[in-house]
């Protein structure tokens, strides 16, 4: 038998048991991996902080509008490889100094109307990073040998930075289908360089890096206040800009594709098929994924399938995606294709593309591809860069994209937003909208020329070729 005290005891602790279950879910910390806390600085600079405990590396990335609509093409990147890029500008300036004491790992991106900076660094280098930042937006550090040098030797220095035939290849792509907006202005001629003057440079980058154009974005280790703190004590004297600025996109843009072909000097062609999409926050945004992943994905996409069964060799297959406030592109690099597979290949992605909007696209195909963007957009390094597009948008369109009709993230949404009929009816759609194929499919097709292109141009007679070779 139990005493009247052990019963009081047992009861005390089944009330303990059921107080611990109710409410200590509530009085943990919560959980921050997926958590975003939001600032606005008292000198307007956004910035928002992803917690990830027990990281071993922060991410951070620095969104700046730069629609200066007084902009001549050229200047953006005439700017940014000035101080940026170490071969141009020679390593001396504080902000590449900075850079190297975070341990060097930062690229640049000159989204034409914006830029992103991103940068990863060690927990520990958290103020030196905050001091990186203050010192891009009070930067001054302006050297007129320094500009006269990276001009003058622009093209033998650009030569030495890595993959820069491929970033050419996205300028020119973006100067077609963008040629009146500052999309389109990235590409840089020896025309440019003799004109542009370090005013130039100058004027461009004060316009443009100011702090109310900003969101910082920083994923790691860290605690959101005290970042918060350390923005506040960098920008104490900074004079806060209450100039608005909004980043307009083009009103008209080209609906069908662009073709570009790269024929290195001492590297196998490659190939780079460019194609205007809706836009992240559409209904036909993930549905014309879904299609493009049916379409040109490896291993199991019916171009890539159907290429290697029809003879086009052991080719490859990599798709990038670039957002903008209402349009997306999409570019397919097709690389260890023959040149005199080129037609070949092409008329088979059109055949095949008739085809699915003919036969309808089946259940297998649709989970393939579904199951592929999940998995893409959940890894942890890219779940990062896909939170990243979608927060650079946020700061581009002023929009708020977590209530948006897509999230990336989010399996069961993606089922929920593009169903297996929608994907079907879209392409549909292009069917009808691309009857006359021959005329609406290529807008316009380039040679990048940085080595020698006769053994390709015999194999490109039914495209219109425009050949272009950079001067500097």
């Amino acid at each position: 038998m139990y005493s009247k005290n052990s019963y009081i005891r047992i009861a005390g602790m089944v009330l303990i048991a059921w107080l611990i279950f109710r409410f200590a879910p509530a009085m943990l910390p919560a959980q921050t991996q997926d958590t975003t806390y939001r600032f606005t600085s008292s000198k307007g600079l956004g910035l928002q902080v992803i917690p990830q405990p027990h990281s071993r590396l922060c991410v951070a990335e620095l969104v700046v509008l730069t629609p200066y609509k007084g902009t001549y093409p050229g200047i953006s990147q005439i700017t940014y490889e000035n101080l940026f890029n170490p071969m141009l500008a020679d390593g001396h300036n504080s902000l590449l100094t900075a850079l190297n004491r975070l341990g060097g790992d930062f690229t640049v991106i000159n989204g034409g109307d914006h830029t992103r900076i991103q940068v990863s660094f060690l927990p520990d280098k958290l103020n030196a990073f905050i001091q990186f930042i203050e010192k891009l937006f009070t930067f001054n550090d302006f050297s007129q040998n320094r500009f006269k040098s990276s001009t003058l030797y622009f093209g033998t220095r650009m030569r030495r930075t890595q993959d820069w035939e491929t970033r050419v290849v996205h300028q020119l792509a973006y100067r077609h289908l963008f040629p009146d907006h500052p999309l389109g202005f990235g590409l840089v001629s020896r025309d440019v360089l003799t004109r542009s003057r370090l005013g130039h440079v100058v004027t461009y980058f004060r316009r443009n890096f100011r702090l109310s154009h900003a969101t910082l974005i920083v994923k790691g280790d860290i605690k959101p206040y005290v970042t918060f703190g350390l923005v506040e004590k960098a920008f104490n004297n900074y004079r806060r800009d209450e100039t608005p600025l909004s980043v307009e996109d083009p009103q008209d843009f080209p609906r069908s594709d662009v073709i570009l072909f790269h024929t290195g000097k001492n590297s196998p062609m490659t190939m780079f098929w460019f194609k205007v999409i809706p836009p992240v926050n559409s209904d036909a945004h993930m549905a014309t994924l879904v299609t493009e992943k049916i379409l040109f994905g490896m291993p199991l996409g019916v171009v890539f399938q159907r290429a290697a069964l029809s003879g086009l060799g052991n080719i490859r297959i990599e798709t990038d995606i670039q957002d903008h406030c209402r349009f997306s592109v999409i570019s397919n690099t097709i690389s260890r294709l023959q040149a005199e597979n080129i037609s070949r290949f092409v008329m088979l992605a059109r055949s095949e593309r008739r085809k699915l909007a003919l036969q309808n696209v089946d259940r297998k195909q649709y989970l393939y591809a579904v199951n592929y963007l999940y998995s893409r957009f959940k890894v942890n390094s890219a779940s990062f860069a896909n939170d990243l597009r979608l927060k650079t948008l946020e700061k581009l369109c002023d929009v708020d994209i977590r209530h948006s009709k897509v999230d990336r993230n989010n399996f069961q949404r993606i089922f929920q937003q593009v169903s297996l009929e929608q994907v079907n009816r879209l392409l549909r759609n292009q069917a009808r909208e691309r009857r006359d194929d021959s005329q609406s499919l290529v807008l316009g097709d380039v040679v990048i020329i940085t080595g020698d292109a006769d053994q390709i141009a015999p194999h490109l007679k039914m495209f219109s070729v425009s050949k272009y070779q950079p001067d500097w």
